[in-house]
């Protein structure tokens, strides 16, 4: 596959002003519709691309009641099987 094929060789580094430029009009472009439905947004920028990531808080709803895990269920508790430690014959060496 010739370079101009793949997007993760060859390109431009962005410049730091371009970067500061964008990242300004992703944040304000973001304010105007989405105002309120995000909690962050991530502009984050690797070479010749630029990642978004927008996050939020999940929706709970009032009678939500999160799962009772038993207080003992976890590590070391002896609830789950281990898995035999494996052996070398004193022969192998």
């Amino acid at each position: 596959m010739p370079w101009g094929d793949d997007p993760h060789r060859g390109g431009v580094k962005i410049p730091e002003r371009t970067k500061e430029r964008t990242r300004q009009r992703i944040l304000a472009y973001a304010e105007k519709p989405y105002h309120g439905k995000y909690v962050r947004i991530a502009v984050r920028f690797r070479m010749q691309f630029c990642d978004i990531d927008a996050s939020t808080e999940p929706f709970l709803t009032e009678d939500f009641s999160p799962p009772q895990v038993p207080r003992n269920a976890g590590r070391g508790s002896g609830t789950h099987a281990q898995a035999p430690t494996p052996t070398v014959p004193s022969s192998a060496f």
